[in-house]
């Protein structure tokens, strides 16, 4: 079973962390609660376009 991270992103720099956990392997679930639309927007599609080159995928885990 590969590790996972959770990650509360507060600003789009945050993303890389999420793409630093994405190339090293790990599962991330990214908690949206906290940000608002656009923010979120931008997260999941730089966070979708890392899987994609990585060959993984997303999944919706909750309503946000």
């Amino acid at each position: 079973m590969t590790p996972h991270s959770e990650i509360t992103p507060h600003s789009f720099d945050d993303v890389q962390v999420v793409a630093d956990h994405l190339i090293a392997g790990r599962s991330v679930i990214i908690n949206l609660q906290e940000v608002d639309a656009q923010l979120s927007r931008r997260i999941i599609d730089f966070a979708s376009g890392v899987c994609y080159g990585l060959g993984g995928s997303v999944e919706k885990v909750a309503s946000k």
